[in-house]
């Protein structure tokens, strides 16, 4: 009778899972109420429905009538994040992993909490031992390259980007990241390319035509970087960084003579000039400030 109920509980979510899926958890709750998995699949309807608290309370309990249940960790951990609650969701997932050490998602799932929450060299280990569990896990890869960044470890960096791609090379992310850390090595040529990978899988990313534009820049192309410059603008109006490098790009060139006055040409055509407007919460005094250093701005 259990596996009967259970099995016509998923019937009824593949019809409709609004309607469905509450009442037949709690008829599978009711037939069998010390049926974990039952209490956890209603903690991710009250999760679908943001009702938190609910959620939360049907995760624990499931947890607490199967401890070995992995999948009610890893839905456990998944609430707490969505709640906010870092510290548990660690520890969540570090009963999840004790109970099935070979889950390599879930460990590099853990080491991007790890790594929000500071704890860097943490992190590290998580997808190390993500990579050792399944060398072939592209996003491992990228995520320990990220680290590896933010601990001023370019080349340790670079290499497990490239590492990344090399294992997936539609990996979007893994380019732009790759992109990133060359120009911020002043690795130009190879940055160019990074950034075009990612532009042959992306071509509407403005922000990646914004970062290529920037390193046209250092390279002296002026005419791609202006170019480029204004493809970032056309797919994204509301684009600061853009319109601030635009002015200092065509300022190089010698078309005008200072770079606040066509910022203010460039937002008018833009149709960005009306009082009170501002650009992703920048307002336009902001954005005719001097730009600093930062991203995809250049100085």
């Amino acid at each position: 009778m259990q596996v009967a109920v259970y099995n016509e509980y998923y019937r009824v979510i593949s019809i409709n899972w609004e309607k469905g899926s509450a009442s037949f958890s709690s008829l599978a709750i009711k037939k069998n109420p010390g049926l974990a998995e039952a209490y956890s699949n209603l903690g991710n309807v009250y999760k679908e429905k943001s009702q938190l608290t609910e959620a939360l309370e049907c995760y624990h309990y499931a947890v607490r009538l199967k401890p070995e249940f992995v999948d009610g960790y890893i839905n456990l951990a998944a609430a707490m994040v969505a709640a906010g609650d870092l510290e548990q969701a660690v520890q969540a997932y570090i009963m999840a992993l004790q109970y099935n050490p070979d889950l390599y998602c879930v460990r590099s799932d853990l080491g991007n909490l790890l790594k929000a929450l500071g704890r860097l060299e943490d992190a590290k280990s998580c997808y190390t031992k993500a990579i050792e569990t399944r060398p072939d896990f592209a996003v491992a890869w990228s995520n320990l390259g990220c680290v590896f960044n933010s601990q001023a470890e370019i080349w340790l960096a670079i290499y497990h980007f490239e590492k990344a791609v090399l294992i997936d090379p539609t990996f979007l992310d893994a380019y732009i990241n790759l992109g990133n850390v060359l120009k911020e090595a002043r690795i130009f040529d190879r940055a160019v390319s990074a950034y075009i990978r990612a532009l042959n899988l992306s071509p509407n990313n403005a922000i990646v035509h914004g970062n290529l534009a920037c390193v046209y820049f250092e390279q002296g192309h002026l005419e791609l970087a202006v170019d480029t410059y204004r493809r970032a603008i056309t797919l994204q109006p509301h684009f600061p960084d853009a319109y601030c490098n635009l002015a200092n790009a065509l300022k190089e060139q010698g078309k005008v003579r200072n770079t606040k006055s066509v910022r203010i040409k460039i937002m008018i055509q833009c149709n960005l000039h009306k009082q009170g407007i501002s650009v992703n919460g920048v307002t336009i005094e902001q954005i005719l400030a001097p730009p600093c250093m930062q991203m995809s701005l250049h100085k």
